[in-house]
């Protein structure tokens, strides 16, 4: 039996107005496991939090944590155990306490960064190599935010019991009696957790579309391109990218 000739294909790559951007790129580097910048991409999606604390200001001042549903995010109010915290006004205190604690592990690069009322998280590069998942950009991010909102207005389990168990309630929800964070919370990533995500390989392929068009600005081949990115990375999570159906894929990949 005859070994199979490797044949050495191309593409050309053209722009949404039918502009031609490159000619003769190799097919493999339309891989990820080849493509630094693809790489890039999808080191974001695993590394990056967002935290917003207007929507956790108004959670301790109602009461609410706990809920199941991102529709039923008011089914359990305690106003009684509400704190009436002004967590935008301290957002730049509470960046920065949240960037001493997260940037210490880091290489240098920036990994916290306050915008208005949100903060974004990047979880070190290290923690994510040593990790079997990709939930540190949760856990790590939910952990530092709840440490630093203590510490700024002074609530410890001696000082303020009832205002720490609503702090935790109101980023964790019922975790971990529920292992899943609450749907719709002040601390969200681009991926879903590991233990929700239905099949082998497949957390590229579960992030919402509509957080796929906001970062494309509604941009058509924009969003293309990054969907095709994902896609691809989770075509070779799977395997199902491996051996016989290598150029299958990246064919797919290139059209």
């Amino acid at each position: 039996m005859k070994a199979e000739t490797k044949r050495k294909e191309t593409v050309d790559l053209y722009d949404d107005l039918g502009n031609c951007l490159a000619t003769d790129i190799p097919l493999k580097a339309l891989s990820p496991l080849y493509n630094p910048y693809m790489r890039e991409v999808l080191d974001l999606f695993k590394r990056v939090a967002i935290i917003d604390l207007g929507k956790l200001e108004t959670l301790m001042k109602k009461g609410m944590a706990g809920w199941e549903t991102a529709v039923g995010q008011d089914e359990n109010k305690m106003p009684w155990y509400g704190r009436d915290l002004p967590l935008v006004d301290k957002a730049k205190e509470i960046t920065e306490r949240i960037r001493d604690k997260i940037e210490r592990y880091g290489d240098g690069e920036p990994l916290v960064e306050g915008v208005g009322r949100y903060i974004i998280v990047k979880v070190p590069r290290r923690m994510m190599e040593i990790s079997a998942s990709r939930d540190p950009a949760l856990t790590w991010t939910a952990v530092a935010l709840c440490q630093a909102v203590a510490e700024t207005f002074n609530m410890t389990p001696e000082t303020d019991p009832d205002g720490c168990n609503m702090l935790k309630g109101a980023v964790f929800g019922r975790y971990p009696q529920s292992p899943e964070f609450p749907p719709g919370g002040p601390v969200s990533t681009f991926l879903k957790q590991s233990n929700t995500v239905d099949g082998l390989g497949s957390g590229f392929k579960a992030i919402m579309v509509n957080h796929l068009v906001a970062l494309c600005n509604k941009r058509t081949m924009d969003g293309v391109a990054l969907a095709t990115i994902l896609e691809q990375a989770a075509q070779w999570e799977m395997g199902n990218a491996l051996g016989w159906f290598e150029r299958y894929q990246l064919l797919g990949s290139a059209y």
